[in-house]
């Protein structure tokens, strides 16, 4: 899916891949941790250009935490 929403943003479609996203994220929850990774590497360049990076820089820091409290360490993101 995230393929899906570069793809959309690519032809103008930006609105409608920061529709997909988040549906993206919630199957990867679902999925596994890793996919969760996967997709936050995959979308990292759409995620960034929504706000400047200011989106992307929360995800990143919701990671960190989350890696935290499950004792994961930080360095995954």
């Amino acid at each position: 899916m995230t393929s899906v929403a570069r793809a959309l943003a690519v032809v103008g479609q930006g609105e409608e891949a920061r529709r997909i996203l988040p549906r993206t994220f919630l199957m990867a929850v679902v999925a596994a941790r890793e996919n969760v990774l996967q997709v936050l590497r995959a979308g990292a360049a759409l995620i960034a250009a929504i706000d400047r990076g200011e989106t992307l820089w929360r995800v990143g820091q919701g990671v960190i935490a989350v890696e935290g409290w499950l004792g994961f360490g930080s360095s995954a993101v």
